[in-house]
């Protein structure tokens, strides 16, 4: 069983298990609310495994952010809601780690003398005090 879950602008698109799509709009509002004005698309799928007697839910949940790229991440757990709360938080820290690199990016390209001049620098005075 597939199902699909999107996320477009604040709004969750789905048919099947009312009670887990409120579920997913609420954590998604929640936790990823912070970086909605940087969330271009964000779609979620459900997915269920059952082989023997396990049956696992998998949630991936895929994320195209604003001029940035796209970000998946997938959880594996035994409860559809853990598999979802999972995957959200996940996501929460890859696009937190996204974010930040790009802007730790622009403050070096943006500094005045910039990292290879400060390395110089560096390497100069360590190799005064030999």
């Amino acid at each position: 069983m597939k199902k699909r879950t999107s996320f477009i602008n604040g709004h969750i698109n789905s048919q099947q298990n009312p009670e887990l799509d409120a579920y997913v709009q609420e954590r998604i509002e929640l936790v990823l609310g912070k970086f909605k004005n940087r969330i271009e698309l964000l779609e979620v799928r459900m997915k269920e495994d059952c082989h023997s007697n396990n049956v696992k839910r998998t949630c991936t949940i895929e994320v195209r952010l604003v001029s940035r790229g796209r970000i998946r991440v997938t959880a594996t757990k035994d409860n559809a809601f853990a598999a979802v709360l999972a995957a959200i938080h996940n996501a929460e820290t890859k696009i937190g780690k996204e974010i930040t690199k790009h802007q730790q990016g622009q403050n070096l390209r943006h500094r005045r003398q910039g990292l290879r001049q400060d390395n110089r620098q560096w390497a100069l005075q360590l190799a005064e005090t030999f």
